[in-house]
């Protein structure tokens, strides 16, 4: 069984709320909700993430969720999937192209890893639960060498020459509510979300 977990900042019920609801009407349990309420920073924001998986580890897989997403109708079912047909780190969102191979349903080899943006839907095995709890860069309070939470988590497979799974389609939506930190330019989102495609009856490691 996959343990979920989200982080949030206090300042974004609205998108939360939204998207706990979803989540129970795909009947996906929540099983912690990580809070910052300090001022928003990057550094804060992948500590909080980091925070949100350490409080769902054990022995099982754990997926790491924003708090501004919408599930495909069916997640828990590929959750379950996951479980069987996947043994690396596996991103349910990717928005950009140049991160598959293929457009066919299934499991796939990350793409450019050195680039990937936008840690919406994080699943992790549960070997690399422990690897990634356990990896002390990911609690510092610089900037360097981790930045922010999805370049944590890409530098950390990148260091130990690990790679990333992605899931076509992708299973969660982002919402794109206005950030909680400065940002410019258009907020991302997947063209590649399917809210209701099932799992396929295989799939690759």
């Amino acid at each position: 069984m996959t343990r979920v977990a989200i982080y949030t900042h206090h300042t974004r019920n609205a998108a939360l709320h939204k998207t706990l609801w979803s989540l129970h009407e795909a009947r996906v349990p929540v099983h912690h909700i990580e809070t910052q309420t300090s001022s928003p920073t990057q550094v804060r924001n992948r500590r909080n993430a980091h925070a949100a998986l350490n409080a769902i580890a054990g022995n099982e897989a754990a997926l790491i969720l924003e708090d501004d997403i919408v599930p495909n109708a069916h997640l828990l079912a590929w959750l379950g999937w996951l479980e069987t047909h996947s043994r690396h780190v596996t991103t349910l969102y990717a928005p950009n192209r140049k991160f598959y191979s293929t457009t066919t349903p299934g499991l796939q080899t990350l793409q450019t890893l050195r680039g990937w943006y936008g840690a919406q839907a994080v699943w992790i095995p549960p070997h690399k639960v422990h690897d990634i709890v356990t990896d002390p860069l990911f609690t510092i309070n610089e900037w360097h060498p981790y930045g922010p939470w999805d370049h944590a988590i890409r530098r950390h497979l990148l260091n130990r020459s690990e790679r990333m799974n992605v899931v076509m389609p992708n299973l969660v939506q982002h919402q794109a509510p206005a950030s909680v930190l400065p940002r410019e330019g258009r907020r991302h989102t997947t063209p590649y979300f399917d809210a209701h495609a099932e799992p396929p009856q295989n799939g690759e490691t």
